[in-house]
C-alpha cells in the first residue's frame, strides 16, 4: 500500500495506519505529525473560502493557501522519513509488515 498520494501527501489509509501506531507504541511521535497535518490540510481548505474585502486580501489568502499547502508537504515528508527510520516503509513508499497493524 502506498503511504504517498501522486501529489506526495500522506493518503488517508496512510494517516490511520500512522494514528494507529502512534496509539500503539510509548511514542505518540506518528499520531503527533499527523495531527499537525490534519491541521494544516483545514487550514488550506479554510484559506478557499475566506473573505475577501479588498485586492490585498486575495493576495494574502493566496499566499497562506500555497503556504499551508508546502507546510502538507513538509509535514507528510517528516512522516515519511520516520517512517523508513523505524522500518515502517520501504524506498517505493510501501508499507511493510501492516498485517499486526
Amino acid at each position: 500500500m502506498k503511504i504517498l498520494d501522486e501529489k506526495g501527501l500522506l493518503t488517508e489509509e496512510g494517516k490511520a495506519i500512522f494514528k494507529k501506531i502512534g496509539r500503539n507504541t510509548s511514542c505518540e511521535c506518528p499520531d503527533h505529525l499527523v495531527t499537525l497535518l490534519e491541521a494544516a490540510e483545514k487550514f488550506t481548505q479554510y484559506q478557499k473560502n475566506c473573505i475577501n474585502e479588498k485586492p490585498q486580501d486575495v493576495y494574502i489568502h493566496d499566499w497562506l493557501q500555497a503556504s499551508s499547502k508546502n507546510l502538507e508537504h513538509i509535514i507528510s515528508s517528516m512522516i515519511v522519513s520516520l517512517a523508513r527510520m523505524e522500518g515502517l516503509v520501504d524506498h517505493e513508499n510501501n508499507f511493510t509488515g501492516t498485517d499486526e497493524l
